[in-house]
Protein backbone atom coordinates (compact mmCIF):
# COMPACT_ATOMS: atom_id res chain seq x y z
CA UNK A 1 0.00 0.00 0.00
CA UNK A 2 2.96 2.71 0.64
CA UNK A 3 4.37 2.08 -2.65
CA UNK A 4 0.90 2.48 -4.25
CA UNK A 5 0.53 6.07 -2.69
CA UNK A 6 4.01 7.43 -2.98
CA UNK A 7 3.69 8.98 -6.88
CA UNK A 8 -0.07 10.40 -5.65
CA UNK A 9 1.07 12.20 -2.28
CA UNK A 10 4.98 11.86 -2.05
CA UNK A 11 7.36 10.38 -0.15
CA UNK A 12 8.09 12.72 2.27
CA UNK A 13 4.21 12.41 3.29
CA UNK A 14 4.23 8.79 2.98
CA UNK A 15 6.52 8.46 5.12
CA UNK A 16 5.56 11.14 7.67
CA UNK A 17 1.84 9.33 7.60
CA UNK A 18 3.68 5.70 8.32
CA UNK A 19 5.19 7.33 11.48
CA UNK A 20 2.31 9.20 12.42
CA UNK A 21 -0.19 6.40 12.19
CA UNK A 22 2.02 3.83 14.02
CA UNK A 23 2.61 6.37 17.16
CA UNK A 24 -1.01 7.41 17.26
CA UNK A 25 -1.52 3.45 17.44
CA UNK A 26 0.75 2.54 19.58
CA UNK A 27 -0.33 5.12 22.19
CA UNK A 28 -4.15 3.70 21.90
CA UNK A 29 -2.23 0.04 22.55
CA UNK A 30 -0.62 1.12 25.32
CA UNK A 31 -3.38 3.06 26.97
CA UNK A 32 -5.59 0.10 26.37
CA UNK A 33 -3.57 -2.27 27.41
CA UNK A 34 -4.39 -4.72 24.27
CA UNK A 35 -2.22 -7.88 23.70
CA UNK A 36 -1.55 -8.69 27.37
CA UNK A 37 0.57 -5.57 27.85
CA UNK A 38 0.08 -3.58 30.89
CA UNK A 39 -2.02 -0.18 30.65
CA UNK A 40 -0.11 3.24 30.18
CA UNK A 41 -2.89 5.98 30.44
CA UNK A 42 -2.07 8.80 27.74
CA UNK A 43 -1.27 12.12 29.77
CA UNK A 44 -1.03 14.76 28.26
CA UNK A 45 2.91 14.76 28.42
CA UNK A 46 2.43 11.35 26.06
CA UNK A 47 0.11 12.96 23.69
CA UNK A 48 2.63 16.10 22.55
CA UNK A 49 4.49 13.30 20.55
CA UNK A 50 1.45 12.35 18.28
CA UNK A 51 0.31 15.73 17.70
CA UNK A 52 4.02 17.16 17.11
CA UNK A 53 3.65 14.70 14.58
CA UNK A 54 0.09 15.02 13.15
CA UNK A 55 1.43 18.96 12.93
CA UNK A 56 4.92 18.00 10.72
CA UNK A 57 2.45 16.29 8.17
CA UNK A 58 0.39 19.01 7.83
CA UNK A 59 3.62 20.63 7.03
CA UNK A 60 4.94 18.15 4.70
CA UNK A 61 1.21 17.71 2.70
CA UNK A 62 1.82 19.19 -1.21
CA UNK A 63 -0.27 22.25 -1.90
Amino acid sequence: MTFTVIPHIGAATTIALTVTGRQVLSAAIDHRGWFQLPAKPVTTRRLAGPAALIAGCALVQPT
